[in-house]
């Protein structure tokens, strides 16, 4: 959807029934800067949490058991 979005704000003129599904190009501007900023928070949690856990970054990327808490 936020890819959608992006080409419906990226060419208005061209695409203007693709901005219309949207609600308008100034409608569709906001919601692909609030999906944006939710991707950038998704992100940053994400990493986040892995420099909190650094130790299941391994596991998940090996698919391999992560190490047992002591």
């Amino acid at each position: 959807m936020a890819v959608l979005i992006g080409l419906s704000i990226w060419k208005p003129l061209q695409s203007a029934w693709l901005s219309g599904l949207f609600g308008g190009y100034p409608l569709a501007r906001n919601i692909h800067l609030a999906m944006t900023f939710c991707i950038i928070a998704f992100l940053a949690l994400h990493l986040l949490l892995v420099a909190i856990y650094p130790r299941t970054l391994v596991p998940m990327l090996a698919s391999t058991k992560a190490e047992e808490e002591q």
